[in-house]
């Protein structure tokens, strides 16, 4: 395995073309013991990598560097969130917000990016699994106001007048709290 630099594996997780490249960059990273998330972002973003790779490189990080997980856990929602060139990956970006809310579960960006993937359009099995998340997660958050009026906004668009005022009335309340 040859030893690259930091500039030098910046440049093959930029530019490579084949998973056997990225693999090779990222086992000269691990060896020399590099902590920069950046540079392990640019790697994870590269479309090189199949579904399966990203999932299994997301979790060698994660585990690797515990205390940014919780950073490759969203870096990674957010790439099957946009799908890129993997197919069928919104159920990808649901496990990986919720493995970053479990990281962080005082944070409100998963459960808020993860309401973001309701898709009003179909009826999805996700979609239940959405709400009944982010609905049994929010205990431990701080900011609960941010996902209250998330979740107001949310059942207002499904018409469901009672469950949209309940939770503005939810988001006001926390806001109340937050602010003292």
């Amino acid at each position: 395995m040859e030893d690259f630099s930091a500039n030098e594996l910046e440049k093959i997780f930029r530019n490579a073309r084949s998973s056997d490249e990225l693999f090779d960059g990222f086992q000269s990273a691990l060896k020399k013991k590099i902590k920069n998330p950046d540079l392990y972002k640019i790697f994870l973003a590269n479309p090189a990598l199949s579904t399966d790779e990203l999932k299994m490189y997301t979790e060698k990080l994660s585990s690797e560097f515990k205390d940014t997980s919780y950073d490759f856990f969203m870096w990674s929602a957010e790439i099957f969130e946009t799908g890129d060139q993997r197919k069928n990956c919104i159920e990808s970006a649901v496990d990986y917000y919720k493995k970053a809310n479990k990281e962080k579960p005082n944070s409100f960006l998963p459960l808020i990016r993860l309401l973001d993937l309701y898709n009003f359009d179909f009826e999805v099995g996700y979609n239940q699994t959405i709400l009944d998340y982010v609905t049994n997660n929010l205990t431990q958050v701080k900011k609960r106001s941010k996902i209250f009026y998330r979740l107001a906004g949310l059942y207002s668009k499904l018409n469901d007048d009672s469950s949209a005022k309940k939770y503005k009335i939810l988001a006001a309340k926390a806001l109340k709290e937050e602010s003292t």
